[in-house]
């Protein structure tokens, strides 16, 4: 037996555009889980140095918080991703084979 999920909350976004900014802060503000999350991160990942292996990153929602002259963010996420709305080129498809940068 077989069921599928129904109900599929929005991909989450990185606030790189005005559209984008728009949903990545009123996501944070009504998703408690989200708020936590984001919370917590934006207080380490600036001090992030070296490789950053974001597994399962999806659309990358959190980069923006690492500091680029310091650390290299490497995302990376399941083949078939897209079945969840998460598109993103920057990111390594992990297929089983696929060996990490690390």
């Amino acid at each position: 037996m077989t069921t599928q999920e129904r109900f599929r909350p929005p991909s989450h976004v990185a606030p790189d555009s005005l559209g984008s900014k728009i949903l990545f802060y009123l996501r944070w503000l009504i998703d408690f889980q989200f708020n936590t999350i984001y919370t917590l991160l934006s207080r380490e990942m600036p001090k992030f140095r070296g490789k950053v292996i974001d597994i399962g990153c999806g659309n990358c929602p959190f980069e923006h918080l690492i500091d680029t002259m310091k650390a290299e963010n490497i995302g990376v996420d399941v083949a078939d991703a897209d079945k969840w709305d998460y598109t993103n080129s920057r990111i390594i498809a992990f297929n089983g084979k696929t060996s990490l940068p690390i």
